[in-house]
């Protein structure tokens, strides 16, 4: 392989912008050849150390714009807030319906057994047999 065509394609390598198949073929050759990596490793350092660092305010604004951009939805992010570790609302909210339920299952159950008869309606007594033919006294 001739390395003056490797070396010349170095600083593309370095910043990705080429082809897979290209960059396979130089990965193979940079395996080989000390000196392709030598010259490889003096083009990275130049082009590291010229290479401008964002400032600590674009780097505030491009997270928050990451985190905008890949929010998770408000479903996911309810569910997350609900099921997170050691929640105090759940040991509230299940107190809440203890006491709902506590003062609702009375009015539940007198209603479902009504003691009070309708008029004319006779009540009957079914835990004692009542015999209305024989008479013992």
């Amino acid at each position: 392989m001739d390395c003056a065509l490797i070396q010349s394609e170095l600083a593309f390598y370095h910043l990705g912008a080429i082809l897979d198949a290209d960059r396979d073929r130089i990965d193979a050759h940079l395996l080989g050849c000390q000196e392709c990596l030598r010259a490889y490793f003096a083009i990275k350092r130049q082009i590291d150390s010229r290479r401008e660092r964002p400032s600590d305010a674009m780097r505030v604004r491009l997270a928050n714009s990451v985190r905008k951009k890949f929010r998770p939805a408000k479903l996911v992010r309810i569910q997350r807030w609900l099921w997170r570790p050691i929640p105090l609302y759940r040991g509230l909210v299940a107190a809440a319906l203890v006491l709902v339920v506590a003062v609702l299952a009375p009015i539940f159950a007198r209603d479902a057994h009504p003691t009070s008869l309708l008029a004319g309606e006779e009540r009957v007594d079914t835990a004692r047999v009542q015999s209305s033919t024989l008479s013992l006294f």
